[in-house]
């Protein structure tokens, strides 16, 4: 199995930098993710290593062998770099039965590539449309139809921009994890593109956030989630609840709390990001429960500890069910004198009515502060 090294790539349209100086490298049976909102570079950096685009500047290696290199011109085509590619619309060969488009790019017609192509299809579910069309599968079906065809002709990389972008969320979590098994038995180096950071979490080794055409993150699904780099990252895993203050004796104090800011400068303006996740909820009353993975609450006026059944409480603006959780929005006071509004996922169902009260508590994981640009 082979490697991808990605060295130093910049890429413009127009006279537009899209890429700027991004270096990659995804080791063999690695599947790394580019996450990124719409515009960051993603795309544009995968279709360059897959050699859908000519290279302007920097290096693409593939193994030892250099198949980009924007100094010499050097560009081999995609179809003799041995990579496998697979894009959001599947394009499928709609002449061509599901057995015969995973075939069709295998080269050698060898028993051994067709015993893979049995167990495969049979691997994926597909056993009973071998001889189907793809107008008579669903988007899941075709989703994997495409995968197996990219990885039929036993690829050294393969490439995936947007895999499941077309699927419905139910048929989405299964397929993905069909893919994540499938290629962890074939071993090759993988790069995902995808704009879900859930997507992103569920089946990368590393994430490379991306942002304005720069990697702004480089790393496993834990550390990009608990440790972003910057504000732009915490954002990008889910709504969060944003605060500002100014820093003073290393901390920034805040109406939620006081929140440690040791690497900052005394006096600079700070902003304290808090997932929605990270707020535990009680009644007024009563002691908000700590769940798996909770650290400290902040110790801060108006939390001096986790609340107590007596500590300061809030207004609940409303309360919403999402299934799995429950979306409150509570009011706190401002220093303006306008109430800020403040949103919490509670998991299961906690649905306290508006204009009742609730007390706070807020895990010291899930909280961030960074300067403001």
């Amino acid at each position: 199995m082979s490697s991808l090294h990605v060295n130093n790539l910049s890429h413009s349209f127009d006279g537009h930098p899209i890429v700027k100086g991004v270096s990659v490298f995804v080791a063999p049976g690695e599947v790394v993710c580019l996450l990124g909102p719409s515009g960051c570079g993603k795309t544009t950096l995968l279709r360059v290593a897959a050699g859908l685009e000519v290279i302007q500047i920097g290096q693409v290696r593939i193994g030892e062998t250099i198949v980009d290199d924007g100094a010499t011109n050097l560009h081999v085509p995609p179809d003799q770099r041995g990579v496998g590619l697979m894009f959001q619309d599947y394009a499928l060969f709609p002449h061509l039965t599901v057995r015969e488009n995973i075939g069709f790019g295998i080269g050698a017609d060898t028993p051994e590539r067709q015993l893979w192509i049995d167990k495969a299809i049979e691997e994926m579910g597909l056993s009973g449309y071998a001889n189907s069309y793809p107008h008579t599968l669903s988007g899941g079906q075709q989703q994997r139809v495409a995968l197996l065809r990219a990885l039929a002709p036993e690829p050294n990389v393969l490439f995936l921009d947007e895999p499941f972008s077309g699927l419905d969320v139910t048929r989405r979590s299964t397929v993905r994890t069909q893919t994540l098994d499938l290629l962890r038995d074939t071993g090759v180096a993988t790069l995902l593109v995808t704009h879900d950071p859930e997507e992103a979490m569920f089946m990368a080794d590393r994430i490379l956030v991306m942002n304005h055409g720069h990697v702004v993150q480089d790393g496993t699904p834990v550390e990009t989630y608990f440790e972003p780099a910057n504000a732009f990252v915490a954002d990008l895993f889910g709504p969060v609840n944003k605060l500002s203050g100014v820093v003073r004796n290393r901390s920034v104090e805040t109406p939620l709390g006081t929140f440690a800011a040791p690497k900052l400068k005394e006096g600079q303006v700070a902003e304290v990001l808090i997932r929605q996740e990270g707020i535990r909820l009680a009644i007024h009353g009563e002691r908000p429960q700590s769940r798996p993975g909770d650290a400290p609450c902040r110790p801060a006026p108006p939390l001096a500890r986790a609340p107590e059944p007596d500590s300061e409480t809030y207004r609940v603006i409303s309360a919403r069910p999402l299934g799995r959780a429950s979306l409150v929005t509570f009011a706190i006071p401002g220093d303006d004198g306008h109430d800020i509004k403040i949103e919490a996922r509670i998991p299961g169902v906690f649905l306290p009515p508006a204009d009742s009260l609730v007390s706070i508590g807020v895990n010291a994981n899930q909280s961030y502060v960074f300067a403001t640009d």
